[in-house]
C-alpha cells in the first residue's frame, strides 16, 4: 500500500522558532517520528544521545540511527501538532511521521481503492493555541 505524502510546515521549538516546509511522509507502520538532521529549520537545538539509538526498520537489516531529538511544530493545513521528533542523519525521507505522533493526535490515514486520503479525525484545542 502507498503511503501518503503531505505538505508538513515544522517550525522549531528549540532555536528562534524558526520554520521549513518538507514532504512528510504519513507511516503508520513506523512508531517514531523522525526527520533527517539537513531538513531541520536553521539554528534547530539537537538534544544529543550520549549513544546513538538504533531502530529497526522493515526492510531486511535495515536500521536507523538517532542521535538525538528535538522539540517541533508540525503544521497540516490548519491544524498544528507539536511533538518530539527524532533526529536521524542519514534518513532516505525529509520527515517521516510515525504512528505514535498520529495516535497521539488521533490522525488517521485511509486508502480505499482510490485516492489516499489523510484525516484528521479529532484534534485537540490546545494545539491551536501554541505560545
Amino acid at each position: 500500500m502507498s503511503k501518503p505524502v503531505l505538505n508538513v510546515g515544522v517550525t522549531s521549538l528549540r532555536g528562534g522558532g524558526r520554520s521549513v516546509n518538507l514532504p512528510g511522509l504519513f507511516d503508520t507502520g513506523a512508531f517514531i517520528t523522525a526527520i533527517r538532521a539537513d531538513c531541520l529549520p536553521p539554528g534547530t537545538k539537537i538534544l544529543p544521545f550520549k549513544k546513538t539509538k538504533v531502530f529497526r526498520t522493515a526492510t531486511k537489516s535495515g536500521r536507523l540511527h538517532a542521535i538525538g531529538t528535538t522539540d517541533l511544530t508540525f503544521t497540516i493545513g490548519k491544524k498544528k501538532i507539536f511533538d518530539v521528533a527524532f533526529v536521524v542523519p542519514a534518513l532516505t525521507r525529509e520527515l517521516i511521521i510515525g504512528a505514535r505522533t498520529m495516535q497521539g493526535w488521533d490522525i488517521s490515514v485511509t486508502n480505499t481503492n482510490g485516492p489516499l486520503s489523510f484525516v484528521p479525525t479529532r484534534i485537540s484545542p490546545a494545539a491551536t493555541r501554541m505560545s
